[in-house]
């Protein structure tokens, strides 16, 4: 296609002188204007100030994400105690618990240990009671046994011995076998078997009153009569138990008494297991 004398074909111009092409050429012109601007100005132009959002905005996360991590430590520590505070008050309860338990085992031991010392106590003293109840009784058969031994057969030269001096009083005078075990009731006693002459012979001695007391025991099965008990009195003796007087095995004399008011006591000798002074 031939040209026209401007240089061009027909679309050429054409398409020079549309509106598309019309706005490109005025965006062509435009654009000078800006470029206009130096380099160096551009260059010196800060954008610092344009990033301050963007740096403020990391800080604030920083901020905000040490500050969640504090918090995840925070709680997870607060989890943490919570769940040991938890265990530690389970463990003590169980040890709580368990120290209860042994208690409870402990007082029941001490209850079985009580219970058994005072059962052995109750046999220990029933076991003491026994062999003094036993020791008693071969004791008074050893006694009757020596009373009923030669009961008379030695009473003439018992009344023919001469008394022996002794510690507690001017003279000792012989004693029968059938009074064994009564120490100065027996001398009497056996005097007033010998006669008068022997009595009189210790009321000589004992002219102003025996005056060291008697003690007398009666035997463990026996029980003192109407008769004994009127003898007591009147020569001064009393009770020395607690028990009352129909009942009591033990009785004092403390005031002094002539040999021959003793002879009361005589009839009751099977009644009477010992007797001794009470001021020796």
């Amino acid at each position: 296609m031939p040209k026209n004398q401007i240089g061009g074909t027909g679309e050429e111009i054409k398409k020079e002188n549309s509106p598309a092409t019309d706005a490109a050429a005025e965006k062509k012109l435009e654009r000078p204007p800006k470029k206009k601007t130096p380099a160096k100005k551009r260059e010196g132009i800060k954008i610092a100030p344009a990033r301050e959002p963007a740096k403020n905005k990391k800080t604030g996360m920083v901020i905000a994400g040490g500050f969640l991590i504090l918090l995840v430590v925070v709680v997870g520590l607060y989890i943490k105690q919570t769940v040991s505070s938890k265990t530690q008050q389970k463990e003590l309860a169980a040890k709580i618990e368990t120290v209860e338990e042994q208690t409870s085992a402990i007082d029941e031991l001490k209850k079985q240990v009580e219970d058994q010392r005072q059962k052995l106590t109750e046999k220990l003293e029933n076991v003491t009671r026994l062999w003094g109840e036993t020791k008693q009784k071969i004791e008074e058969q050893e006694i009757r046994a020596k009373r009923e031994q030669n009961q008379t057969a030695k009473l003439p030269a018992l009344c023919a011995e001469n008394p022996k001096a002794s510690a507690t009083a001017s003279s000792t005078y012989p004693v029968h076998p059938r009074y064994f075990g009564l120490s100065n009731l027996g001398q009497f006693f056996t005097a007033d078997d010998c006669g008068k002459k022997r009595n009189d012979e210790l009321a000589a001695v004992y002219k102003n009153g025996y005056a060291l007391g008697s003690q007398v025991e009666l035997f463990s099965n026996a029980e003192p009569t109407a008769e004994l008990l009127t003898a007591f009195k009147s020569l001064g003796y009393a009770c020395a138990a607690d028990a009352l007087d129909n009942a009591c095995h033990l009785w004092t004399l403390g005031n002094a008494v002539t040999s021959t008011e003793f002879i009361k006591l005589k009839p009751f000798t099977n009644l009477l297991k010992k007797e001794t002074c009470v001021k020796c």
